[in-house]
C-alpha cells in the first residue's frame, strides 16, 4: 500500500474510531461501567491492524515495536474489562506498566529501524485509549470528579473537529 493511501485511511478510521469512541464513552458514563469502550476498542484496533499490516515496518511486518503497542493495548482492555475488581494500587501499577512500555515501543521501533507512520498512529491511538480508559477508572474509584472524562474524549473531539474543518 503506497504511503499516500495508507495516510487517508489512517485517517478515514480514526475519525470513525473517534465518532464510536465518544459514543461508547457517553454509553460507559451513563451505565456506570468500562465495557463499552473496550467493546468499541476491541472490534475497531484490529481493523486498524489488519488493514494496515503491510504497511506496520518499511519490513511489511508488524513488527517488535508495534508488537510491544498491542500488548499496550491488551493491558488497557484487560484494564478496562477488570478495573472495577482491582484496588487503586494495582490499577495505578498496571497504568504505570503501560506507561513505561511506552517509550519501550518508540525506542524498538528506532533500534529495528522499524519506525513507521502506522506505528506512529497506532501508538498514539493506543495512548488515546489509555487516557480514556484511565479517566474512567479515576472516576470509578472516586479519585476525580466528572471533569475528567474531558481528558478521554480530548483526542477524539479533536479528530473530529479538524475532520469537519
Amino acid at each position: 500500500m503506497p504511503a499516500a493511501p495508507a495516510k487517508r485511511t489512517l485517517e478515514a478510521w480514526s475519525r470513525g474510531h473517534a465518532l464510536l469512541a465518544l459514543c461508547a464513552a457517553l454509553a460507559a458514563w451513563r451505565l456506570g461501567t468500562l465495557w463499552p469502550l473496550s467493546l468499541e476498542a476491541a472490534l475497531a484496533f484490529p481493523i486498524l491492524v489488519f488493514r494496515h499490516l503491510a504497511v506496520a515496518t518499511p519490513s511489511g511486518r508488524l513488527g517488535a515495536a508495534n508488537g510491544v503497542t498491542a500488548l499496550r493495548l491488551l493491558l488497557m482492555l484487560w484494564l478496562a474489562v477488570r478495573a472495577s475488581d482491582l484496588g487503586s494500587l494495582v490499577t495505578g501499577a498496571i497504568v504505570g506498566l503501560v506507561f513505561a512500555l511506552d517509550a519501550v515501543d518508540g525506542w524498538l521501533a528506532r533500534r529495528r529501524n522499524e519506525a513507521s507512520e502506522f506505528g506512529a498512529h497506532f501508538d498514539m491511538e493506543t495512548d488515546a485509549l489509555l487516557v480514556q480508559v484511565s479517566a474512567f477508572v479515576l472516576l470509578q474509584l472516586g479519585q476525580a470528579g466528572r471533569w475528567i472524562l474531558l481528558a478521554g474524549a480530548l483526542r477524539y473531539l479533536y479528530v473530529i473537529a479538524t475532520w469537519l474543518m
